[in-house]
């Protein structure tokens, strides 16, 4: 059997998965062809959200992290040197419209997932961080330092993987 590709989900995709109640989910959890890894910037991103909103008259922040948990087990990554240097790298690569301290979140998920050779990071965020400048910005300092920068998938290319 193929090894599982390995990928991260930015925290833009939990909101959406649980917003279209969609069948995804468990596709994703019975998968062979995928794992999921969390990153403690995207549960912490899941934490903040406010105790009180609702979504599918369910408590969207209980939510977010149950289907964090479900999915991630126990593939989660922790912020370390090395991810801090290469996300700085990029907001320093980064030319864009959008303020680099705005970005610094998705620099760091770019840069965890590609100091553990992820092979995906899903995103439906086209504005930042799959912004064309800000995938140059990751593409010019991996090349620099002989990384390889992960596909970015897009919630319906990531259906059509499994």
């Amino acid at each position: 059997m193929p090894e599982k590709l390995r990928a991260i989900l930015d925290t833009n995709v939990y909101g959406i998965l649980l917003e279209d109640k969609t069948h995804l989910i468990p596709k994703i959890n019975k998968s062979e062809k995928i794992c999921i890894y969390g990153f403690e910037v995207i549960r912490k991103e899941l934490r903040a959200i406010p105790k009180d909103t609702i979504l599918n008259d369910e408590n969207f922040r209980i939510s977010a992290l149950k289907l964090y948990d479900a999915l991630v087990h126990d593939h989660s990554l922790n912020v370390n040197t090395f991810i801090m240097k290469l996300a700085k790298n990029y907001q320093e690569a980064y030319n864009g419209g959008i303020s680099k301290e705005k970005l610094w979140k998705d620099f760091l998920i770019v840069a965890a997932a590609t100091i553990h050779q992820l092979d995906i990071v899903v995103s439906q965020d086209q504005h930042s961080m799959l912004s064309d400048l800000a995938v140059k910005a990751y593409n010019e300092v991996n090349e620099k330092y002989q990384l390889v920068t992960p596909k970015f998938y897009s919630i319906t290319e990531l259906e059509r993987l499994l």
